[in-house]
């Protein structure tokens, strides 16, 4: 396993370059980046059950930001954005 170091450093660039994709996205686009897992405070950890944040940047951020509970939210609030039957969020 790495290091706090190594994790650190692998945010880093993954901030890095999620920021050039943000300078690049369209006026128009919707951008959902989600995993089923974060490690990145326990690097000693297999898998951990802290909640993993969903970014969403563009039109419709704001829809998947109330209805995101959990990594099961995301494709059908990408759906119901596309046209898809609306739904209401989950209650927590």
């Amino acid at each position: 396993r790495g290091s706090l170091a190594d994790a650190v450093a692998a945010l880093e660039r993954v901030d890095a370059f999620l920021g050039g994709v943000l300078e690049a996205l369209p006026a128009d686009a919707l951008l959902v980046i989600a995993s089923d897992h974060g490690n990145i405070e326990d690097v000693t950890m297999g898998h951990t059950l802290n909640p993993v944040p969903v970014i969403a940047a563009g039109p419709g951020r704001q829809v998947i930001a109330a209805r995101v509970r959990s990594i099961t939210d995301v494709a059908p609030s990408i759906l119901d954005l596309l046209g898809g039957e609306e739904r209401p969020p989950k209650a927590t």
